[in-house]
């Protein structure tokens, strides 16, 4: 096989690796390395990428508060934050949204601003738009959720 006669490369869904010439006919199949070795040696293919892409969910259109990497829906102590929450290792600079605190004021989105120890410390960042969305990136139970401000409280989006 001479890879300069080769001119497209498609990699199937079914996983097959297939090269073909300028004329569109097969010079022959690859592996993934094989494909890796190709592509050092010319840079004048293209590659086309055929596999199917599993979707990422569709989240809602909205006012979005950017993101926090995990929720804790049971009262926690702000100022001795446990370093998991949903199963998410969470540390300085992180943020989390808190809810069902046993004071109302501590619910919402916070920063992680210290640790020593086991024990991480929160601040309140505030957030005033009604019917802000929030997705939560991580965790066991609320990977991937959305969370929405309506009434002064977080509640889960439902859609």
């Amino acid at each position: 096989m001479d890879p300069y006669t080769i001119s497209t490369v498609i990699w199937e869904n079914d996983g097959s690796i297939k090269a073909y010439n300028d004329a569109g006919e097969l010079v022959t199949k690859l592996t993934a390395k094989g494909l890796e070795e190709l592509g050092g040696m010319v840079e004048d293919i293209v590659v086309e990428d055929r596999r199917v892409k599993t979707k990422a969910p569709e989240l809602p259109k909205g006012n979005y508060e950017r993101s926090v990497v995990a929720v804790a829906t049971e009262p926690v102590d702000r100022n001795d934050l446990p370093t998991t929450l949903d199963g998410v290792t969470i540390g300085i600079g992180d943020r989390v949204l808190l809810l069902n605190q046993d004071k109302p004021h501590w619910n919402g989105i916070h920063r992680v601003v210290q640790g020593r120890g086991e024990a991480l410390k929160v601040h309140s960042i505030p957030v005033e738009a009604e019917d802000t969305l929030l997705l939560v990136e991580r965790g066991a139970q609320f990977e991937i959720t959305v969370w929405q401000l309506r009434g002064g409280v977080w509640g889960r989006h439902t859609g």
